[in-house]
C-alpha cells in the first residue's frame, strides 16, 4: 500500500485540525451487536450471501442436514434444502442430532459464482458407510465423505425460496477413517475453482500419516474444477483438474513422488475455518491443534504445493519425528499460535483448545476494523483479532468484552460469517445463534472518520474526535489499512486497498461534520 503527497489545500487543512484536543468517547459496547436470528435454528455451522444477490438474504447451514434461510431477521419455515435422512446422524447427541461425534454432519456449503443464472450451490456432508469405530462401549460409524451439487429453484418474490433435492449430483466421495476432523469448508477462488479444506482423518496424532501423505485427500486444501467432467465412466467424480495443481512433492530423502490431482496443499490437521482476504487474495487458515497450540497461517492465495507441516509441527513446535518417508521441507510457518494453557507472553485470555477462523474485515460499518483478521475459540468462548504485515501477526485485541455484555463469553463459536458487504458474523450452536457484528444501537452506517474507541482500540466508540483524528493520521502516514476509508468513482465510500489523498479528503469532510 502507498501514499501520495498532499496538495497544498489538505496540508493547510491538516494545519488547522491539528490543534484539535481529543476528548476520549465511552467505549462502544459491542454486547448490544444486532441480533440476526436467535430462535428457530439448531447446530448452526454457517451463514453468508450467495453471490450477486443484492438482497439481505442469508443463507444458513445446519450440521444436522438443513440448508435456511433468513430475510432480513425473519426465518424461513421452510428449510431450502434437507438432507436429513442422507447425513450420517442416530439422534444420540440431542444438540447437534447427529452420532455422539459432532464433526460429522453438513458441514460446508459454497454457491457457485454464476449462482444468479444456473443457482447451483455444493454441500459437503458425512454419510453413513458401515465401517465402525468403538469409543467408550459405544459404536460409531465412521462415515464417508459426501460433496454434491443441488439446484435451487427459481426465486419468485412473495414465495418460499427452495432447492430441488432430485436435483442431486455427486461431486466426489471419500472415505473418512474415524469420527473426527473432517474439515469441511468450502470456497470458491477469484480463479473460479472450488477450494475444499479436508481434515486428517482423525483419532488423535494423525496416526496414519495422512496429512503429509500426497496420495491421501485427508488433511489436504483441494482444488478442482466443476465445470466440467474428466471422468465420465465415474459417477461418484464429477469434475475436472485445473491447470496448474502440483503434480509431484516432495520426499524425505529429496526426491519427488506422484500425487493426486486434486491436491492444492498438504499437512493440515482440521483447518476450521479458512477464508480468502477479499481485498489481497492472501488466504488465512485456521487449523486446530492437538495438544498444545492452535495455529493460524496465511499465504498468497495462489501459490500451489504448499505443505502447513502437520503431523510433523504442531503450530511452531514440534509434535513427532515419525513421518516415514514425507516431507516437511519448506513447510509454511504459522502467522499466529496461541497454547492451550497460560505460559510466557500468553495470558489467560489468550489461551484456548479450538480455534474457529473467520473472516478480514472489508465492511464499512465499523472502519477501524479493516483489514483486521477475526477469529476466535469455542472451548474458550473468546472473539479475538489481529493483523498480518508481511506474513507477521501484529496488534492482538481481544474483543471479548465487548461481544459479551458482560456475560460468560461467546459461547458455542462454530463459526464467521461474511455477506456480499464484507460486514461479519458470529455464529453460534446455543443461545443466540447468529449476530451481526454491528452495534444496533448505532447506524449501519458509522461514520467514516469514526475509526478508533477512546485508549485507541480499533473500532468505533460513537463519537469522531481527536482520538479518531490521531489515529488517522498515523495510519495515513505509513498507508495502513485504517486510513483506507476511501475508493474512486461509484465505490466512494469504500476501501480501494490504496491509501492516498482521497482517504484524506474523505476523512477530513468527514471529521469536519462530525459524522
Amino acid at each position: 500500500m502507498r501514499t501520495k503527497s498532499l496538495t497544498a489545500l489538505t496540508v493547510a487543512t491538516l494545519a488547522g485540525l491539528m490543534s484539535v484536543t481529543a476528548s476520549h468517547g465511552q467505549s462502544l459496547d459491542l454486547g448490544d451487536l444486532q441480533t440476526v436470528a436467535s430462535t428457530g435454528l439448531s447446530s448452526v455451522v454457517w451463514v453468508g450471501n450467495a453471490p450477486g444477490d443484492a438482497t439481505s438474504r442469508l443463507y444458513v447451514l445446519e450440521q444436522a442436514g438443513r440448508v435456511r434461510v433468513i430475510n432480513g431477521t425473519t426465518l424461513q419455515t421452510t428449510s431450502v434444502l434437507d438432507i436429513v435422512a442422507l447425513v450420517l446422524a442416530s439422534g444420540t447427541n440431542p444438540e447437534f442430532s447427529l452420532q455422539g461425534f459432532s464433526e460429522q454432519g453438513l458441514l460446508g456449503i459454497a454457491f457457485h459464482p454464476d449462482f444468479q443464472t444456473n443457482r447451483y450451490f455444493y454441500v459437503y456432508y458425512t454419510e453413513p458407510r458401515g465401517s465402525t469405530y468403538v469409543s467408550s462401549g459405544l459404536t460409531y460409524d465412521n462415515g464417508r465423505t459426501v460433496l454434491a451439487r443441488y439446484t435451487m429453484n427459481p426465486i419468485v418474490a412473495g414465495q418460499n425460496i427452495t432447492a430441488n433435492p432430485a436435483s442431486a449430483q455427486i461431486v466426489m466421495k471419500f472415505d473418512q477413517p474415524f469420527v473426527n476432523h473432517n474439515g469441511g469448508n468450502m470456497m470458491f477462488g477469484t480463479d473460479g475453482m472450488l477450494y475444499i479444506g479436508t481434515g486428517d482423518g482423525g483419532s488423535g496424532g494423525d496416526p496414519n500419516n495422512a496429512a503429509l501423505n500426497p496420495n491421501s485427500l485427508l488433511g489436504k486444501m483441494l482444488r478442482i474444477d466443476i465445470n466440467g467432467d474428466a471422468f465420465p465412466a465415474d459417477t461418484q467424480k464429477n469434475y475436472q483438474i485445473p491447470a496448474g495443481n502440483p503434480t509431484t512433492w516432495p520426499t524425505g530423502a529429496g526426491g519427488t513422488q506422484t500425487g493426486l490431482p486434486e491436491l492444492w496443499a498438504i499437512g493440515l490437521r482440521n483447518p476450521w475455518r479458512w477464508s480468502f482476504d477479499r481485498l489481497t487474495n492472501e488466504l488465512y487458515i485456521a487449523d486446530v491443534g492437538q495438544d498444545v497450540w492452535e495455529e493460524i497461517n496465511v499465504v498468497n492465495g495462489s501459490t500451489p504445493r504448499l505443505n502447513y507441516g502437520w503431523r510433523r509441527f504442531e503450530g511452531v513446535a514440534s509434535y513427532t519425528t515419525n513421518i516415514g518417508s514425507f516431507s516437511v521441507a519448506g513447510s509454511v510457518v504459522p502467522a499466529y499460535v496461541y497454547p492451550h494453557t497460560a505460559r510466557t507472553g500468553y495470558t489467560s485470555t489468550m489461551v484456548g483448545s479450538s480455534i474457529t477462523g473467520g473472516f478480514v474485515y472489508r465492511g464499512s460499518a465499523i472502519p477501524g476494523w479493516r483489514g483486521r483478521y477475526f477469529f476466535g475459540d469455542y472451548t474458550a468462548s473468546r472473539i479475538w483479532s489481529i493483523r498480518v504485515v508481511n506474513g507477521v501477526a501484529t496488534d492482538f485485541q481481544d474483543h471479548t468484552a465487548h461481544f459479551t455484555n458482560g456475560t460468560a463469553g461467546p459461547a458455542g463459536l462454530t463459526s464467521f460469517g461474511q455477506d456480499n458487504d464484507g460486514e461479519l458474523y458470529t455464529v453460534h450452536f446455543s443461545g443466540v445463534r447468529i449476530r451481526k457484528m454491528v452495534p444496533s444501537a448505532l447506524s449501519n452506517s458509522l461514520s467514516p472518520a469514526d475509526i478508533v474507541q477512546g485508549g485507541g482500540e480499533p473500532g468505533p466508540d460513537g463519537t469522531v474526535d481527536g482520538s479518531d483524528f490521531i489515529a488517522f493520521i498515523n495510519a495515513f502516514a505509513i498507508g495502513d489499512w485504517p486510513a483506507d476509508i476511501a475508493g474512486g468513482g461509484a465505490n466512494a465510500d469504500r476501501p480501494d486497498g490504496t491509501v492516498d489523498g482521497s482517504d484524506f479528503i474523505a476523512f477530513i469532510n468527514a471529521f469536519a461534520i462530525g459524522g
